[in-house]
């Protein structure tokens, strides 16, 4: 498959290098649910068959179907004699985002993995959604040779489809075990959704370009289909597709060396061309501390610190989050990080699936007796800052999420060194 400047676009090639594919192998991803399970005793098959229902989605949905259940370690998927083992590790692949439902997406029931597949049709007969209207010719064609119908599904295109897993609510665990609410962990698809960005640009629209020209996609002919968009599926993990090329024969990795430094390449430009631009605007000596006003100009819409665990990076002593001015965040010195770090467990319990929230100080937006309110009713659109739905120091009201970003350089860091 070649694009109009000759570019080879092949869905696979792209594709088979990118963390979507390589959902099952992330060593940190396989790590984490282990530590999670150690640290949550009787909840280990809670804990992996929520995590394997987004890294492990076509073996989980298929367990889902048969009953079975959707275990990831000891005895479960990652076992290669266990059934449903290729399935799983090919991650998030073709035949699970090409059946997703339409009916409930953007709902509160499809986030989390809550994505839906029709059960009910039989081999040969299931649907595949695509973007493009289908003639009934070329349409047997695909049934024939793959099993599937291919059939026009907007729904394909929207941000609602990747908020599927791209939203993620976990629970929280009190001390002695027992869960006590919700968490708000990733609110990937809420910052997009509060920001200017949501009127004008979807998820696909970033992390699946369109490539130039049409693209003839069957090697049993057809015209060419435009717009195309090519699934490079580009995040901001570069590092973890660099362990993934180190250590591709231990990882079970399927892509060449080749194909994830293309990926690599791809990940780097897009982080520094088009996510966000850094500027130092103040840089002054004030004693024995090197001040500088940080400059941070979001390109995309989503809090930039989506992704980090700790908002203050360690070789700063210090970063405040301003907007028009008004701090928003004030950050921890290296002491208060190091004495919070070395902290046990606060009383108030942890959060499955990530760092103990009581000892983070992280404050989950909204999260009350009635769950979690993604409601944005003072931070949307233009008004957005650096705020963000989990954050720390920020004491927000119930149904108050500080998640709205606007393409503008109002947003600043205060970094002290």
């Amino acid at each position: 498959m070649v694009d109009a400047d000759g570019e080879d676009v092949s869905i696979d090639s792209y594709w088979r290098s990118t963390m979507m594919a390589n959902a099952a192998r992330d060593p940190y991803w396989l790590a984490s649910v282990r530590s999670e399970s150690l640290s949550n005793p009787g909840l280990e098959s809670d804990i992996e068959d929520k995590c394997a229902t987004c890294h492990m989605p076509m073996a989980r949905t298929t367990s889902e179907i048969t009953d079975e259940p959707g275990l990831i370690l000891d005895g479960g998927y990652i076992e290669p004699e266990r059934p449903f083992h290729t399935l799983a590790m090919d991650g998030v692949s073709c035949t699970l985002c090409h059946q997703i439902e339409s009916a409930n997406l953007g709902t509160d029931e499809s986030f989390s993995g809550g994505f839906t597949v029709d059960p009910d049709l039989p081999a040969g007969e299931r649907l595949n959604y695509g973007p493009y209207v289908m003639l009934p010719g070329p349409s047997a064609v695909m049934q024939s040779a793959s099993g599937f119908i291919p059939i026009q599904g907007e729904h394909i295109q929207e941000s609602e489809l990747c908020a599927t897993c791209h939203t993620l609510i976990t629970p929280t665990i009190s001390q002695d075990g027992e869960i006590t609410g919700q968490f708000p962990e990733q609110m990937t698809y809420f910052e997009w959704l509060n920001s200017d960005y949501a009127q004008n640009s979807s998820c696909q629209d970033c992390h699946m370009p369109v490539a130039p020209g049409g693209i003839q996609l069957s090697i049993t002919g057809g015209r060419p289909r435009q717009p195309f968009s090519k699934h490079s599926f580009v995040g901001g993990n570069a590092y973890m597709l660099g362990i993934l090329r180190a250590f591709g024969p231990e990882l079970g990795v399927t892509s060449s060396s080749e194909q994830l430094e293309a990926t690599i390449d791809r990940v780097t430009s897009q982080l520094q061309s088009i996510s966000a631009g850094v500027s130092i605007e103040d840089l002054r000596i004030s004693g024995d501390r090197l001040e500088a006003e940080i400059m941070v100009d979001d390109l995309t819409g989503r809090r930039s610190f989506t992704l980090a665990q700790d908002v203050d990076p360690p070789h700063l002593s210090r970063v405040d989050s301003r907007r028009k001015g008004e701090l928003v965040h004030e950050g921890l010195d290296c002491e208060e990080r190091l004495r919070r770090s070395e902290a046990p467990e606060g009383a108030g319990g942890h959060r499955v699936g990530g760092h103990d929230a009581a000892r983070d100080g992280h404050v989950g937006a909204g999260v009350g007796a009635g769950g979690v309110d993604h409601r944005a009713p003072e931070h949307h659109g233009g008004e957005g800052g650096v705020g963000a739905a989990v954050e720390k120091d920020i004491a927000l009201d119930e149904g108050e999420a500080a998640i709205g970003v606007a393409p503008h350089r109002e947003p600043h860091l205060r970094a002290v060194a």
